[in-house]
């Protein structure tokens, strides 16, 4: 495939994941807006982004934080719509936070990855939500039981794979089979 391909390619799969994330929150994850809930809302996606920025830079457009665990805990505290959205958010800023720190800029760094990413970390909030949910997971635990554990386990494990896959086929598109392979191998490890 050659690169023109690969770079069409890669942008319309980080709009159709970055846009279909997007709309999947706006359609499944409405929101009621209660007062008390914004500012929990905030302070989780402060600390996701912050988070994110004391992890270190493993490849392109990937830092490994815990980030990821901030974005699981506004989850599991105000639930589906309201902690997808905060996932969404906390990934836009970063994104656009590490964007702007890079040259030259393009309008992959400027807008396909960003809106990617943002996309991307609220689809997975969705799934993993609803998969939690499906298994008998109860939002804003209130105890550490041995079934919040296993229930908490899937949850992450699900939440690490969905990532991993999405910026895969970045990757992939990006640098080939061989590019996918080295970067596999480099984030796999920090993981």
């Amino acid at each position: 495939m050659h690169q023109k391909e690969r770079d069409l390619l890669l942008t319309v799969y980080s709009l159709v994941v970055g846009l279909g994330g997007l709309v999947a929150l706006l359609w499944l994850g409405r929101v009621e807006w209660a007062a008390a809930s914004l500012p929990l809302f905030l302070f989780f996606v402060l600390l996701s982004v912050v988070i994110k920025r004391l992890g270190f830079h493993v490849a392109a457009d990937v830092t490994h934080s815990l980030g990821s665990t901030v974005d699981v805990a506004a989850l599991l505290i105000l639930g589906i719509s309201l902690g997808s959205w905060a996932a969404a958010f906390s990934g836009l800023i970063f994104t656009l936070m590490s964007t702007w720190q890079r040259r030259p800029f393009s309008r992959r760094t400027l807008l396909e990855i960003p809106l990617f990413n943002a996309g991307l970390k609220g689809l997975i909030a969705l799934v993993c939500g609803s998969l939690y949910q499906a298994l008998g997971g109860n939002f804003v635990p209130t105890d550490l039981s041995s079934s919040l554990l296993l229930h908490a386990l899937i949850l992450f494990a699900a939440w690490v794979t969905l990532d991993h896959l999405g910026w895969s086929v970045i990757e992939l598109l990006r640098a080939g089979r061989a590019g996918l392979i080295t970067w596999l191998r480099t984030v796999m490890l920090a993981s």
